[in-house]
């Protein structure tokens, strides 16, 4: 409602330029990284806490305020907000709280009198606090937020109307440009088949005579290719004929030799389909052409009208000619097709003979098909009755291994059996004999009952008895074999990979061992050099069994052993830079770069570990050393100092001659020493030599 616009605003307060965000994440990186110009207050959805005014209360503010319209005098102000469900939490919160009524009276009675007051406003913008005070008066002169918000909708949804109209209009105005289009070209196109057809007409009344003669030259010509054609229907006539009457010979041929000749009847027919065909669409052309030339004479005879009794003379006997060849082609046309009427009906009843004859030939395999498959049904029983028989022997053979009596106590087993083989009884039916003798004697009735007794049982059992039972267990117990190996691989993977880890633990902490001896060796004589009169040491905790549980350091000053905590800021950086160096000696790198270790340190103490380094690394490493101190200078090789000159940084080079004039002297010592005592060596010999 907009005339609710200035109480909403007025509820709103402050908070109606409040920014709303999905969480508190969003929030804090809004406010770190939003570049924000002013402060703002931010509400995200997932913490913001609302309180939103009950129906209850609303329902009870308008029972006592009573009277005929006490329903839309009251409302509430969330109730006057259209918004979306995932910002329900932030809209309950800005204007959630608050009553809207129409008037001062159900507002003041809202705030005051109502079982539970609320704060409430008027459509005019007038407050009423429960806590006693009215807030009211004249307003600033201009719309408010909402109203300017409504009314940017509103030139919104005008200027959508706006531009859809003009879409609209765009579309019939291009609709419009294109019907003129077409009807200019219309009529263009109008105005040049007009001359066209006066041209055409000033043509035919320039060159009658030149284009009567023409045409009834043309006529002649097609009057010629007309009779051709007919002769030509006539012959294709007369080979359909032939044609047919040799399918006739072919099919007779075919009842006594059907399986050779169905192939040459079938081609046959197919030759005499197309020739007929081919008569029909010849005689379509020729009926066409007798048409147009019927059109022709006419048409001749109505242009030589015109025309001097002479040319008239010779137009009519050419028109004569004419209709005398249309009606001799009408009359070959007419025997052309009486003849192919005629190898029609030929056509169709060797088609009926050759239905019969397939007919026939279809019955026939049906025969075949038939004593086939009561050959195979024959071949089936005899290789059952076949794998039976030889069952039967394996039988036999195995009741006589177990029972060796059986051959002589066989003549007993049944009246009608002998044992004996009879004569020209064959060795099959010998088998069969001796079995159903042992079924008689030796109880297999009784199995057979047995077995019809278990099929009853498990026919009985139904759907409660799982058939694939064997197959599911023999496939289940491979499957356990399978898992079971596969099992007993990752054991035996399992055990091997612990002996390694073992191994390797073991190796490891021998490394640590060798390692921590030397690093402790190179910690106190390093600490040593930097403080003289110190040590310090790695050693295990109390209560430590191995390196695993850790090292701590120990500093002695004259005996006294002090903790790290005890010591100042420079003997904590002299510590720390000793276990540094003690590690670096343990595996030295190609180069160090150091920057401004000394910084907390005095002169003396920059001295000493310049010195430090100078011996303990020489030969094995070189150090970049970052310095402010002349103690470091005095014991480096090579120094670059960067200096800043006229706005451009200068770096200079030189060589500290007190150190490199002291490693030349020695190198030429050494190798003075080496030069004498090759020649000692030289002289030795020849001693030797003269000796």
């Amino acid at each position: 409602d907009p005339r609710a616009s200035t109480a909403l605003e007025v509820v709103a307060g402050g908070r109606l330029f409040n920014v709303v965000v999905q969480d508190e994440v969003t929030s804090a990186a809004l406010l770190e990284r939003g570049r924000l110009r002013k402060r703002v207050t931010i509400i995200p959805l997932d913490k913001i806490v609302t309180n939103p005014v009950p129906d209850a209360h609303l329902d009870a503010a308008r029972r006592t305020l009573g009277g005929p319209n006490a329903g839309s005098r009251i409302s509430t102000a969330l109730s006057l907000v259209g918004f979306d469900d995932e910002v329900k939490a932030a809209v309950e919160y800005v204007f959630g709280t608050a009553f809207i009524c129409e008037d001062a009276e159900a507002a003041r009675h809202c705030a005051f009198n109502a079982p539970n007051p609320r704060r409430t406003v008027t459509l005019d913008g007038d407050v009423f606090d429960p806590r006693g005070t009215i807030t009211g008066g004249a307003r600033k002169k201009g719309s408010g937020v909402l109203d300017m918000l409504a009314a940017l909708h509103a030139a919104q949804a005008a200027a959508a109307e706006a531009a859809e109209a003009f879409g609209a209009a765009s579309r019939e105005f291009d609709e419009w440009r294109k019907t003129r289009a077409a009807s200019a070209d219309a009529r263009r196109a109008a105005k040049v088949a007009a001359h066209e057809a006066e041209r055409l007409r000033a043509r035919i009344v320039a060159s009658a005579d030149g284009r009567m003669k023409a045409e009834v030259e043309a006529l002649a010509e097609r009057l010629a290719e007309a009779e051709a054609g007919v002769a030509s229907a006539t012959e294709r006539a007369a080979e359909a004929a032939a044609a047919v009457k040799e399918l006739c010979a072919a099919i007779a041929e075919a009842k006594k030799n059907h399986a050779g000749i169905v192939k040459a009847a079938q081609a046959a027919v197919k030759d005499a389909r197309a020739a007929h065909k081919a008569a029909v669409e010849q005689v379509k052309t020729l009926n066409a052409n007798a048409e147009k030339r019927a059109e022709e004479v006419a048409r001749l005879q109505v242009d030589a009208t015109d025309v001097d009794e002479s040319q008239l003379a010779s137009l009519q006997a050419a028109a004569n000619e004419a209709q005398a060849a249309l009606e001799e082609a009408t009359v070959t046309a007419e025997d052309a097709k009486v003849a192919l009427a005629t190898a029609q009906e030929q056509v169709a009843s060797e088609q009926s003979a050759l239905a019969k004859a397939r007919e026939t030939v279809e019955a026939a395999q049906e025969q075949v098909s038939s004593c086939e498959l009561a050959v195979k049904e024959a071949q089936a029983r005899r290789d059952e009755a076949s794998s039976k028989l030889k069952g039967a022997k394996v039988r036999v053979e195995a009741l006589l291994e177990a029972n060796p009596w059986i051959p002589t106590e066989e003549g007993k087993f049944g009246a009608a059996f002998t044992g004996k083989k009879e004569k020209g009884q064959s060795a099959d039916a010998f088998y069969v004999q001796r079995l159903k003798a042992f079924d008689g004697g030796l109880g297999v009735a009784k199995v057979q009952q047995r077995l019809e007794t278990l099929r009853k049982a498990q026919a009985k059992a139904g759907s409660t008895l799982n058939k694939k039972a064997l197959e599911m267990h023999r496939s289940v117990k491979e499957e356990f074999h399978a898992l079971k190996g596969k099992r007993d691989t990752i054991e035996n993977d399992r055990e091997k990979i612990e002996a390694v880890l073992s191994e390797l633990d073991e190796k490891k902490k021998e490394a640590l061992e060798a390692t921590w001896l030397k690093v402790n060796v190179d910690l106190g004589a390093i600490f040593g050099a930097l403080l003289p009169g110190a040590s310090a040491s790695l050693d295990k905790p109390l209560g430590a069994k191995c390196i695993d549980d850790g090292l701590e350091i120990k500093v002695r000053f004259g005996g006294m052993v002090k903790a790290l905590s005890e010591l100042s800021g420079g003997q904590r950086s002299l510590v720390a830079l000793s276990l540094v160096l003690a590690m670096l000696v343990f595996k030295p790198c190609p180069f160090y770069v150091l920057d401004e270790i000394d910084a907390a340190l005095d002169l003396h103490n920059t001295k000493n570990i310049g010195q430090v380094i100078r011996s303990k690394f020489k030969g094995q490493a070189q150090f970049i050393v970052v310095s402010l101190k002349q103690g470091m200078f005095s014991n480096a090789n090579c120094i670059f100092r960067v200096r800043f000159v006229d706005g451009i940084s200068q770096v200079s080079r030189s060589e500290n001659l007190a150190v490199t004039g002291g490693q030349k002297r020695a190198a030429i010592e050494a190798a003075e020493g080496d030069e004498n005592a090759k020649v000692s060596k030289n002289k030795a010999r020849s001693k030797r030599t003269r000796a």
